[in-house]
């Protein structure tokens, strides 16, 4: 995991790359897809089941542009210098989980999952002082 929200690492050829969704990036998303990303968070929300059928598949693939993007504009952080058209897509074919950790990075409350426990949702922060210590 990363400390800072919203951040995501991903490996490509031997290079490892730092992804970063933050407020401006949801936002940008949010011009592009809508207020609530509903392309992005349809196809976050699952790829289809391996054994279904081509008809199966081809019905619920999910918006591949969309999550593109989502990669695109986190990489314009740490490596707008290095980003072309096609590094997006080949970071998401190496790992198709790449975009919705990002938006489970950037919106904590998007995932269904609760923080692992002793974690705090605001990752690398320290407990709120007194919180942390026993009572006398």
């Amino acid at each position: 995991m990363s400390d800072i929200t919203g951040e995501v690492t991903a490996k490509l050829g031997g290079k490892t790359y730092r992804l970063y969704l933050g407020m401006r990036g949801i936002g940008q998303l949010q011009q592009e897809f809508g207020k609530d990303l509903a392309p992005i968070m349809e196809a976050a929300g699952g790829m289809p089941d391996a054994g279904d059928g081509d008809q199966a598949e081809a019905a619920s693939l999910p918006d591949l542009q969309a999550l593109i993007r989502v990669v695109e504009v986190s990489l314009a952080r740490f490596h707008s210098d290095e980003a072309d058209d096609y590094l997006a897509g080949d970071l998401l074919q190496a790992d198709i989980g790449l975009a919705p950790r990002l938006i489970f990075a950037a919106i904590p409350q998007a995932s269904e999952d609760p923080a692992p426990s002793g974690t705090s949702p605001r990752r690398g922060k320290a407990a709120p002082a007194g919180k942390s210590k026993a009572r006398r």
